[in-house]
């Protein structure tokens, strides 16, 4: 859906202004191994009327590219009117549990 919305286009169109949200500490999980000065980032899309239309998260390098897959990573879609986001709760895993026997 991200892809297929154009938002990068739209961005680059300026249909579209990216907002960095604050908060957190911006650096990346050590086990990741990015380059020295990458940022994580939140970042918000925003239409002319001041609505976002999605958020994603980025790896920002320090020479203004982007890590890991090199696109950003969508969490939040609005498309049409509906709206998207992706489910973070943690899962409950069923390892190590035994299962209850129905008699």
């Amino acid at each position: 859906m991200f892809n297929n919305g154009d938002y990068q286009e739209r961005l680059h169109r300026g249909e579209l202004v990216e907002r960095i949200n604050p908060g957190g500490n911006g650096l990346p999980n050590p086990k990741l191994r990015l380059p020295a000065g990458t940022r994580s980032q939140i970042v918000s899309y925003v239409d002319q009327q001041g609505i976002t239309v999605a958020i994603v998260h980025q790896y920002l390098r320090p020479d203004g590219t982007l890590a890991a897959s090199g696109k950003p990573d969508p969490k939040f879609l609005l498309e049409a009117g509906q709206r998207y986001a992706l489910d973070t709760r943690p899962r409950r895993s069923t390892r190590g549990r035994r299962r209850r026997r129905r008699t």
